[in-house]
């Protein structure tokens, strides 16, 4: 008896990355290209943030919270200072865009953030 699931989401994100894709693990690649490409949505054409990464074709679909979390773990806000740099990717599970689901988010380095005094 085959035990092995596949989430109907890591079918039609093959591409772009997307959280059931992690299967409860985390995942830390290194920045190739921050550019923006135009996505279909549900409104419609729009031009979203897209992140690559070296040793693979999938890309994340970078939304703000993940984009503010970079800029933190690598001190710097400029996307092209970031290529070259490692980030590790975790899912959380939650209410996105209407539906429990699965989300990629880019993991905060505590390391990075001063301690309070």
């Amino acid at each position: 008896m085959n035990t092995n699931k596949t989430h109907w989401r890591i079918l039609a994100g093959k591409e772009y990355l997307v959280g059931e894709m992690l299967d409860g693990k985390e995942l830390t690649l290194t920045i190739k290209n921050v550019e923006t490409e135009e996505l279909q949505s549900e409104r419609g054409l729009e031009k979203k943030p897209v992140i690559t990464f070296e040793g693979t074709n999938q890309k994340l679909v970078a939304n703000n919270t993940n984009l503010k979390i970079i800029a933190e773990n690598l001190k710097t806000p400029y996307v092209n200072e970031w290529v070259g740099q490692k980030i590790t990717l975790t899912a959380v599970k939650g209410r996105f865009f209407g539906k429990e689901q699965e989300a990629i988010r880019v993991k905060k380095d505590l390391t990075k953030i001063n301690p309070r005094t």
